[in-house]
């Protein structure tokens, strides 16, 4: 069964999660490597993939690091809902952002997309469509101190973009 929710709605019930959780979760966004036309990105991608909710990203530095002294910076462009570790706020706009943890471990689908219609990456990279800053090597985390092996990645799409996520067995649609 698959619960319709508001995007109100929604965020009211993931900022109650306190506790380590996994979510999966669908998002169309812009990609961020995109090339620009016009200012507007020339890329957009559908992401499907497992995350979880509650990692604190300073401990989690900290502990594969095997440095307690490590300190993360503040987060730009975007705060903590008040009481709320799961749900961030664009400082810009207002609007609510799902933060999440992606594992190397965590299922990762990512389908492409070139003005509506679906891409393969292998032919967006032939069109060009990547900048190439898209290409350089990535600094893991930590400000590159966590190794290749025990890298994550952080994830904040906006709500809105949200399609659909599956939380502790109940899939919530975004209306």
């Amino acid at each position: 069964m698959t619960n319709k929710v508001t995007i109100t709605q929604f965020v009211d019930g993931v900022k109650a999660i306190k506790r380590s959780t996994i979510i999966s979760l669908a998002y169309r966004v812009d990609e961020s490597g995109s090339r620009q036309k016009g200012g507007k990105k020339v890329l957009q991608k559908e992401v499907v993939l497992t995350a979880f909710l509650n990692h604190d990203y300073q401990k989690k530095v900290q502990k594969r690091t095997e440095d307690p002294t490590f300190q993360a910076e503040a987060m730009k462009g975007k705060s903590r809902l008040e009481n709320s570790s799961t749900i961030l706020v664009s400082e810009k706009t207002g609007a609510p952002m799902l933060y999440a943890t992606v594992e190397q471990s965590c299922k990762i689908q990512t389908t492409y997309f070139h003005e509506g219609r679906e891409i393969s990456k292998e032919d967006a990279i032939k069109a060009d469509l990547f900048s190439p800053s898209y290409f350089e090597p990535k600094q893991t985390k930590g400000r590159g101190t966590v190794s290749v092996e025990d890298d994550f990645y952080l994830i904040s799409p906006y709500i809105e973009r949200v399609l659909w996520a599956t939380i502790e067995g109940v899939k919530y649609e975004l209306v």
